[in-house]
């Protein structure tokens, strides 16, 4: 099957929407760019760091109870379930911090920030969970453990451990990265709500009219 595209129809009576909501959109950029962080009467300069950290613990938050909530509940061994039992708990409690940290400072209990470091420590746990996954598969079951997992649950951990200790990317990049799209997808609706917009009916002159 083919993919489709939608088709960008004229005499859209909705118009106006389209161009409202991409005004909108770049005021919101706006608001949100990093240039404002060194302005103190700025109320609003603290936005694109909050809405950077709510984009993270949406992404946390499918991570967490998409999958490792799952893994968890699946995880038979005792010492292995407690240990995702843990590394449950520490993420969760990041995620909280990301959505209720501006209220609630005292939940940086795990002080670990930015996107590119929260990556990281999940990315650690995850690997050295399965590091101790493969011991005790090795020592209880005469299967032996993939070799190709360790070699993967190996480089989670020092991948982790260098994007913690030395983030590949800051959050001032990622609020910058967000702030172009923002842009970029106001332009576009605005640039579409003139297209679409409905042309005027001209009344021509009545040819029949009486003489």
């Amino acid at each position: 099957m083919s993919l489709k595209l939608p088709e960008l129809k004229k005499n859209n009576k909705l118009f106006w929407l389209f161009i409202v909501v991409g005004i909108l959109l770049i005021i919101l950029s706006i608001f949100l760019m990093p240039v404002w962080n060194n302005v103190e009467w700025a109320v609003w300069k603290s936005w694109g760091q909050q809405i950077i950290n709510l984009i993270i613990a949406f992404f946390l938050s499918l991570y967490l109870f998409g999958w490792l909530l799952r893994k968890m509940i699946r995880t038979t061994g005792q010492t292995l379930k407690i240990l995702t039992i843990i590394e449950f708990i520490l993420l969760l409690l990041v995620d909280l911090y990301l959505i209720l940290g501006q209220w609630i400072p005292q939940l940086n209990i795990i002080p670990v920030n930015g996107a590119c470091a929260i990556t990281g420590l999940a990315l650690w746990i995850r690997g050295c969970v399965e590091v101790f996954r493969g011991y005790f598969h090795q020592r209880d079951s005469k299967s032996y453990y993939p070799i190709w997992w360790v070699v993967v649950a190996l480089t989670f951990v020092s991948v982790g451990m260098w994007m913690m200790v030395a983030p590949m990317i800051t959050d001032i990049t990622l609020l910058w990265i967000f702030v172009c799209l923002l842009i970029v997808s106001g332009l576009l609706l605005i640039g579409y709500g003139i297209y679409s917009k409905p042309e005027k009916k001209i009344k021509g002159n009545n040819k029949d009219s009486k003489k």
